[in-house]
Order: structure tokens, then sequence, then C-alpha cells
């Protein structure tokens, strides 16, 4: 990773009445509407044409061990990048408090914190600067619950982004899990779900075992920083898992040659519309890891429908509640065997998602 140049100029002829930013760990899926500044957590390669700030090159600056600290904290390195942005810690302190999570800024080493205040005083002067008396509009990657006193007050900044309150309900695994059995088809019927249940860590093994000792897990903590992995008892043994922390576990699919199909679908939600953008399918490596996502999906056309019908549902719901923006569903799907045609809810990406 190349973190020597923090901040890369190109000014843009731009007339526009608002100064955009594009903040994200891909910012190549926030270029949208030409933003004046993108905001990368890493090297600015890739970006020319863009004023672009480097957060990694602004620890690096500063005389942190950037690189040894991002192996460290993979794969939470763009979250724990974005963070130094709007790190606050009465703000921190009180929304997590409020939410019973663990301490979000917890897994960030000390001496990046020292620095926040730092960085957030020298990005916010290159906004400023470049913005001129133009209203400054940051374009979120992630939800975000707050910015820096400053950004808000003095500055005028404004974010689109989802709420964070409501965004931290979804991306839980139970809250998705959840909402996908609140949530009422024509037919009356809930959105499926694979079986499981929400247990104690000691209760993870016995729970896998009724599901037949092949099972996902999941942690039910900060949704951001949830401990998820497959658990196949005929396999292997039970990893050590959190004390104190419950854990949803549902029983694991795949088809019969052991892959399995990930289809995420897309939805942009409004006050007074949604609408459905498609289909892609994600590459999974390793049971659990995202590797990126094909297009056009290839899933039968009856299960892209069933998919579309469910997130259009789904998403009705999330916007009754007040949410509003992006929003990604994964979903399992069954291509073959006694379950073919079948799909599941897996998780909710409250966000723009990578395939955005």
């Amino acid at each position: 990773m190349s973190i020597e140049q923090p901040f890369q100029s190109t000014p843009r002829n731009n007339k526009k009445e608002e100064f955009t930013v594009a903040i994200g760990r891909d910012p190549s899926i926030l270029i949208n509407g030409e933003p004046d500044l993108v905001i990368t957590t890493n090297e600015l390669e890739g970006l020319e044409g863009y004023e672009a700030i480097s957060l990694a090159a602004l620890l690096h600056e500063r005389g942190l061990s950037v690189e040894e600290d991002v192996r460290k904290l993979m794969p939470l390195y763009d979250t724990n990048f974005l963070a130094l942005l709007f790190f606050d810690p009465q703000n921190d302190k009180e929304f997590h408090e409020k939410k019973q999570l663990e301490h979000k800024y917890s897994h960030i080493p000390e001496a990046w914190l020292a620095q926040a205040a730092s960085i957030q005083e020298r990005v916010y002067s290159l906004i400023r600067e470049r913005a001129g008396d133009r209203k400054v509009v940051l374009n979120m990657y992630h939800s975000a619950y707050h910015m820096p006193k400053k950004w808000k007050e003095e500055g005028g900044f404004q974010i689109q982004s989802p709420d964070a309150s409501i965004a931290y309900e979804y991306a839980s695994k139970v809250g998705a899990r959840n909402l996908a059995l609140q949530t009422k088809l024509d037919s009356g019927e809930s959105i499926p779900v694979r079986e499981g249940e929400l247990v104690d860590a000691g209760q993870v093994e016995s729970t896998i075992k009724k599901l037949g000792g092949d099972a996902f897990v999941a942690s039910d903590d900060d949704p951001f920083f949830s401990h998820n992995l497959r658990v196949d008892l005929n396999h292997a043994a039970l990893p050590k898992l959190r004390e104190g922390v419950k854990y949803l576990v549902t029983r694991w699919y795949a088809e019969e040659d052991g892959k399995q199909y990930s289809p995420n679908t897309q939805v942009i939600i409004g006050d007074t519309r949604i609408e459905y953008l498609g289909q892609a399918d994600q590459i999974i490596k390793d049971d659990v890891r995202y590797s990126g996502n094909i297009f056009p999906p290839d899933s039968p056309l009856d299960a892209q429908e069933k998919m579309r019908q469910y997130s259009v549902a789904l998403a009705k719901e999330m916007q009754a509640k007040g949410y509003r923006g992006f929003v990604g569903f994964d979903w399992i799907e069954a291509r073959s065997g006694p379950e073919e045609g079948r799909v599941w809810l897996a998780e909710i990406n409250p966000r723009k998602n990578r395939s955005s």
C-alpha cells in the first residue's frame, strides 16, 4: 500500500451549488454525480482526475505504523479508518450505551484515536478551502450517527446516509431475521429464513447438534464487529466464543458439491417511493467471505422474482420505520435438491453495497 501522499490536488471545473464529498472504503462505488472530493481509506492510485484525501497517509504523516496496525485490524480496516473522521468520545459512549452495544472504537489503536481530532481538523480545512461558500454534502458509504461538532455547527456540513440508529437495528443478523418474520406477503406468509435459534454462548454447541451438526453462527452484539462463522461439528471442534454474548445459530445450507449461492438484491428507499435496483450474484469463498459480485445474475427467473418481491416487501417495512437510502439484501438460494427454488434471507446491509 502506497501511503506517502495524503492529498491529491486536481481542481475540478465544477459549477454545482453543492460541494459533494464521497466517503467510502471503495470510492469507485461513490463516484456518482461527479463528486468534488473523494476521501479514501488507502492509497490515491486509481483516483486520477479527482481531488482526494488518503486517511492512511494522514496517519503515516503523523508517524504511525499503518501497515502493522492494518494487519491486526483486518477485516475492520475500512471502518476503523473512517471512524477517525467521526470519532467523538462522548457521542459514541452515549450512543452505544443507549443501544447496549460494545464500544465501537475499542477496536481501534489508541495511537490512532489520539490523532483523530488533528485529522478531523486537517480534513475540515481541506474541504472548507475547496468548497468556498458552497454547501458541503458528505456522501457516506456507511451510516453515521454524528459528525464532528465543528463540521456540523460551524461548517454546516450535511450527511447523506441512512440514520445509524435504524441501520444498527437491521445490520444485526437477529434484527434482519426479526424483520423478515414480521414482514407479511400478500399470501400472509413471512419472508423465509433458515431454521435457527438465538442462544447463549454456552448453548451454541448443543444447538448446532440439534440442527444436524453444521450451522452458521453469528454473535448478536455490535453488528459492525460481529463474529460470523460456519461451524461444522462433524469435522471440527467448536471454536472459542465470546462469553456473555448471545449467538444466532441457523442451519447451514449448501449444494451437494458444497457450493453456496448467495445473491444480493438492492433497493433505494425514499420518502414516498421505493425503487428496486436489481440483483447480482455474490462470490463467496471460505464459506462466509465475500469476494466480489457477478452481473448479470444467473439465478432462475422464478427465484429472481421471489427475491424482488421479498426485497420490496422488506423495504416497505423499513420505510415505514423511517429508513431512507440504499439497502442491500443477501439471500441463500437453493438451486438443486429437495429444496430447489427456495430462497432465504441471510442478512441486510443498510448502506450502499459493494455492487451498488
